[in-house]
């Protein structure tokens, strides 16, 4: 819209037409940087195309910087500045060019980016929601994307400089890919997961543009076609055949996206090189084997054999990349809750600790593999340590673990730490219910329903615990029943 308004301001001298295109850059920012390289690709075309002056680009200047003006402003004004100021911490597998690396380590990327990119717009096979480290080789100036990456670098110089005094439909083409596709080269500004499907949509307009122009020089007679039947029948042909090839591959592509599941694993089987997909493949897993319709839908063999294949797909990504926090935390977890075997967990859990000692959940999970060793005293380190390091106090798991480790080895002690705890919150729900279920335990079912009615005050609508507290209430006061 903003390109639109420019030309057609261009056209008429409306000046009405210049403030929209300023609103349209200006909502354009706050969707998407991807407007960013109109900056300079408007100027050059407009320069080029218009002939224009240098008041005129002055001008069109200005709408730019009232654009943005307009963009920090809403930004400002509409949304909340906690949550747009945060900044994003990448982690190694995600772009290892945001680590340190020598500039040329950015060149080489560069190259295989921009190889990658010709080669998805030429034939858009093995797509993936996600690429990332070690999808495709970055760092080789030898790579089949790097090759391809060299050539196109080469042809688009020639063409942009060769028809530079006279600019035609290619030349056009040319400036519109390589200004859009610049920004997600890896070279200025690492991206995030190297490389993505979406970083195509709009350099993709001048990769269009230079297709129309080849498809229309195939009739080297005609100087000028406007309507359809001004082409050859071969001209016809060619975007009826590019339709039909595409229009198969988007269908294939479509039904791997039938649910999370199929989508990370179909992806992570074209490219099995990739940490983040081995990461949200497994992830995944986890959660729908956490789900108990998802979970009984599978046999236990296939349950066990999707298990074992999680393990050796995240073995394999902590070996391309052992700074992955989250593969070691999967492939625990799988061990610790899957495999019921705390002893193969540990070690990873404690790799895992070692990279980020404030993750509450692996904490935990150390806390829990020592309690079913038998190591008490770790096993409350650890505890203790993810119930200190839980910011948000919306962390139950270390609480309802402890209560299950008092409960086999300390009774009196669980008792007097959740009532410290409720002296600490006495409208908590969640410590009612465990030293209700602490003192059942201790087999004292009188302060066992006293703390349990607790917590249905505080939440009347906990089910699991009125039936529990009837059920109590009935075995213990039989007579008066």
């Amino acid at each position: 819209a903003a390109f639109t308004n420019i030309l057609k301001y261009l056209d008429t001298k409306k000046k009405v037409k210049l403030l929209f295109a300023a609103i349209s850059f200006s909502l354009g920012y706050l969707s998407k940087f991807d407007v960013v390289p109109l900056i300079a690709i408007i100027p050059v075309v407009v320069f080029k195309k218009y002939k224009t002056n240098y008041k005129t680009i002055i001008i069109l200047a200005s709408a730019f910087v009232f654009a943005y003006i307009m963009y920090r402003m809403t930004k400002g004004l509409m949304l909340d500045r906690n949550a747009v100021q945060g900044t994003r911490i990448y982690q190694y597998f995600e772009n290892p060019l945001n680590f340190e690396h020598e500039f040329i380590d950015r060149i080489s990327a560069g190259f295989n980016s921009l190889g990658f990119y010709v080669k998805m717009l030429c034939w858009p096979n093995k797509m993936a929601c996600y690429y990332g480290y070690n999808a495709i080789p970055i760092f080789s100036f030898t790579s089949f994307y790097a090759l391809i990456g060299l050539s196109t670098s080469a042809l688009l110089g020639y063409l942009f400089f060769n028809r530079f005094k006279k600019p035609d439909m290619l030349w056009f083409g040319v400036v519109f890919f390589v200004g859009f596709i610049s920004m997600y080269l890896n070279v200025a500004i690492p991206a995030a997961g190297i490389v993505a499907d979406r970083f195509m949509f709009f350099a993709s307009i001048g990769f269009s543009i230079a297709v129309v122009y080849l498809v229309l020089k195939l009739d080297k007679t005609k100087t000028k076609i406007t309507k359809w039947k001004d082409l050859k029948s071969s001209q016809k042909a060619i975007p009826a055949i590019i339709f039909v090839i595409f229009t198969f591959l988007i269908i294939n592509r479509n039904t791997e996206w039938k649910s999370k599941s199929d989508l990370f694993a179909a992806d992570v089987k074209k490219y099995p090189e990739s940490v983040k997909l081995s990461l949200l493949t497994t992830s995944q897993l986890i959660i729908d084997l956490n789900n108990k319709e998802k979970a009984d839908a599978l046999s236990n063999n296939d349950k066990l054999k999707k298990i074992r294949d999680a393990e050796i797909t995240l073995k394999k990504a902590i070996r391309t990349d052992s700074s992955c926090g989250g593969c070691y935390n999967n492939l625990s977890f799988m061990y610790l809750t899957f495999e019921r075997n705390p002893a193969e967990a540990l070690p990873y859990l404690k790799l895992g600790y070692k990279r980020d000692t404030a993750k509450k959940e692996v904490i935990c999970n150390l806390g829990i593999a020592y309690f079913r060793l038998g190591d008490i005293e770790n096993a409350k380190k650890f505890l203790f340590l993810a119930i200190k390091h839980d910011k948000k106090k919306d962390f139950t798991v270390p609480y309802e673990v402890l209560q299950d480790l008092y409960s086999r080895t300390n009774i009196g002690e669980g008792i007097a730490f959740f009532h410290h705890k409720l002296k600490e919150n006495p409208n908590s729900e969640l410590y009612n219910v465990l030293i209700g279920k602490t003192y059942f335990e201790a087999k004292d079912t009188l302060n066992s329903i006293k703390f349990y009615k607790e917590a249905l005050k505080i939440n009347p609508n906990n089910s699991n615990v009125a039936d529990f507290v009837t059920k109590l209430e009935v075995k213990y006061f039989k007579s008066d029943w």
